[in-house]
């Protein structure tokens, strides 16, 4: 079955393939271009596109599909001007398949718990932000800020707070409590980093990583209007002191759904990208691996029922989280016993 090409005007796309939803102007058409019948005019047709070497999208035409629900010809009908989601069939083209999901907020954030969300991000899970309590936790790189402010656009948002001084985590500040008109506060020991953002390129480790990374991620200066220190309350959570990845690192502690945002002391991936696992920071970015681990026994202990990390997706896992920990080397010391049955 070959495609048909549509006629002028029609079958318009608009808007960037990576990372944004197209639009989608006409469904399969009763006849092809010059009067003839489609040779399938009552089977649903799929919309396949391909980038030009300018970076622009452009119709290649509607191709016929069978009554089928694998992947290679999943399809579903669109109307004019409907918002569908990518897929990549087998043949390398772009195909359009499924309608998103309706519901608002959760098209853009993922409700985790209560007053608790993940924004989506560019890569999913690799730089996380989260809106908690109407706070805002963490801030991505300083190239973040647009798609930040999109997500968080007609919600109450009081403040931002920082995990820590890192450029990852830092970099975008600056743009939204400006954007917003809201305060910046983050531990107390990172305070003069951030509002000198020079010297968050200099506490980390010197090395290629932080040389080639750090200038190009950090964003500007912004003045810290609480230093946050343990025992704080922010967004209905508990700040913990957990430093060793940096030095004012903190992390946002709920009791009574025993919910940790955790920040950078582990993360829940490894590299490669898109493997994921439970890991220690890389030495390259921690000034002080031995006092993370330390911060890291201290949360663990905890025993909580979800984990949100600053990289890769949440956790809800208490032994794997505890297992994880007590492997650590901590001290010259390292308890490698499982946990007992029902200890979690």
């Amino acid at each position: 079955m070959s495609p048909y090409l549509l006629p002028p005007g029609e079958g318009v796309l608009q808007g960037r393939m990576r990372g944004f939803a197209v639009q989608a102007a006409s469904r399969p058409m009763d006849k092809a271009p010059g009067g003839s019948e489609s040779p399938h005019p009552a089977v649903p047709a799929t919309l396949y596109v391909r980038r030009t070497h300018r970076g622009s999208v452009e119709t290649r035409g509607f191709r016929s599909q069978p009554e089928s629900k694998t992947p290679e010809t999943q399809h579903s009908r669109f109307s004019h001007g409907e918002k569908v989601r990518l897929h990549r069939p087998r043949d390398g083209c772009r195909q359009y398949a499924s309608r998103p999901r309706r519901g608002g907020m959760d098209r853009i954030m993922k409700r985790l718990a209560e007053d608790l969300y993940l924004l989506s991000g560019f890569a999913p899970f690799l730089i996380n932000v989260y809106l908690m309590g109407g706070v805002l936790v963490d801030s991505g790189t300083r190239h973040a800020a647009g798609r930040i402010l999109r997500q968080i656009r007609g919600r109450p948002v009081s403040a931002m707070t920082l995990t820590h001084a890192h450029p990852d985590h830092q970099g975008s500040c600056h743009a939204i409590c400006e954007a917003l008109g809201i305060p910046l506060w983050c531990g107390a020991a990172d305070a003069e980093a951030v509002e000198n953002p020079e010297l968050i390129v200099r506490r980390l480790p010197e090395n290629w990583a932080t040389r080639t990374i750090g200038p190009r991620w950090v964003g500007p200066a912004h003045p810290v209007a609480r230093r946050l220190r343990e025992g704080d309350e922010v967004g209905g959570f508990t700040v913990l002191e957990t430093p060793g990845h940096c030095a004012g690192h903190v992390s946002y502690w709920r009791e009574s759904d025993r919910v940790l945002v955790l920040g950078d002391v582990l993360a829940n991936f490894s590299p490669p990208a898109g493997l994921r696992g439970l890991c220690e920071p890389p030495p390259l970015f921690s000034p002080d691996p031995a006092e993370n681990r330390r911060s890291a026994r201290r949360v663990a202990a905890l025993e909580p029922e979800l984990v949100c990390f600053g990289h890769g997706p949440p956790l809800a896992d208490t032994r794997r989280f505890v297992e994880f920990v007590r492997h650590l080397i901590v001290d010259g010391k390292g308890d490698v016993a499982p946990l007992a049955a029902g200890g979690a």
